[in-house]
């Protein structure tokens, strides 16, 4: 008597779950065990997995994107429906968002594109006094002095957005006074932000908004040379920056030498039509900018050699924020 034909899908996943229960922290596994429900069009099981897979590693290139050999129309219907499925269980982590964006963006979804990418809405944008009653001046000429007393030069690192520029890490942990007037700062914006939100079931961006959460930070002092590649923050809810010190150069009438670009990645430049505004942000010293981790942002080199600091940070919802014990740095800083 013959037996009924094992699915090799199930065969797949057996394998993968043999597998994951010898290296369970292995986050490559668990991705390749949703790719597995997914083909298996179990679409519980793929946000599970993929969830696993994200909370391991959210850096990795999760969702498929249009090649030389893969149809672009085919590819981006292909990754918004993943997108959609995994935001539809209730998984919308910021790089997820982002490829539905991108997604939507070369299907030439005008609509979709505005209803994600929404300035009006989430992006915040305003000058923000200093603690304690300080002068906008002499609070940043502290924050300054700070910062340059504890900086690493980063070059052209493979896994990390920033390019010829000098960081102070770990912001969050810095004990000196500035620094720490600071972070209260920003904490306190942040829960403003947070609370004067909509209330919006259905945009993935507030169905998102974490219960909990920490604030992490870092500086940045940028010269001629220095800039940041489009990125956005896989690690993170939502991320803004405060700028400290503007070069000369960005006050120049009609340029925009060292402001901030949110706008569509490079690589949309040859996509239809899809209508994914760009907003360029001048760094006024003591202006505070906050908005969703998955809007594609970046600077350009100022080609001047002059002084830029601000100080970049990210909102992490608690699931994502702990690893061994240690809170993650997001390589797409």
């Amino acid at each position: 008597m013959s037996s009924t034909p094992r699915n090799p899908a199930d065969a797949q996943v057996e394998l993968l779950a043999n597998a994951i229960a010898e290296r369970p922290n292995a986050a490559e596994l668990h991705f390749q065990l949703a790719e597995a429900h997914w083909r298996a069009r179990d679409f519980a099981g793929y946000a599970a997995f993929f969830r696993r897979a994200y909370l391991l590693n959210p850096n990795l290139h999760i969702l498929p994107r249009s090649s030389a050999d893969t149809d672009p129309v085919e590819s981006a219907e292909e990754q918004r429906d993943r997108a959609r499925a995994l935001i539809g269980q209730g998984v919308a982590y910021a790089s997820v968002i982002a490829a539905l964006a991108i997604a939507e963006a070369r299907l030439g979804n005008g609509e979709a594109v505005k209803y994600l990418m929404d300035y009006d809405r989430f992006l915040h944008h305003a000058v923000i006094d200093p603690p304690d009653g300080t002068s906008t001046e002499a609070f940043n000429r502290a924050l300054a002095d700070e910062i340059k007393s504890n900086l690493k030069f980063y070059d052209s690192p493979p896994d990390r957005a920033i390019r010829h520029a000098w960081r102070f890490d770990a912001l969050h942990l810095a004990g000196t006074p500035a620094l720490r007037a600071l972070m209260r700062l920003l904490r306190q914006h942040v829960s403003h932000y947070m609370s004067r939100l909509p209330v919006d079931a259905a945009h993935p961006f507030t169905a998102s908004r974490p219960p909990e959460f920490e604030l992490y930070g870092w500086a940045v002092v940028s010269d001629g040379a220095s800039y940041h590649k489009s990125h956005v923050h896989p690690d993170a809810w939502a991320t803004g920056v405060y700028y400290v010190v503007e070069p000369e150069v960005s006050r120049a009438p009609g340029g925009d030498c060292g402001w901030l670009h949110i706008g569509p990645p490079p690589d949309l430049s040859d996509a239809a039509d899809h209508d994914w505004k760009l907003r360029l942000i001048e760094p006024v010293p003591g202006s505070l900018v906050l908005m969703p981790a998955y809007f594609w942002h970046e600077t350009k080199p100022m080609d001047v050699d002059q002084e830029r600091i601000c100080v970049a940070f990210e909102l992490q919802p608690s699931e994502l924020a702990l690893q061994n014990g240690e809170a993650r740095d997001s390589v797409s800083r």
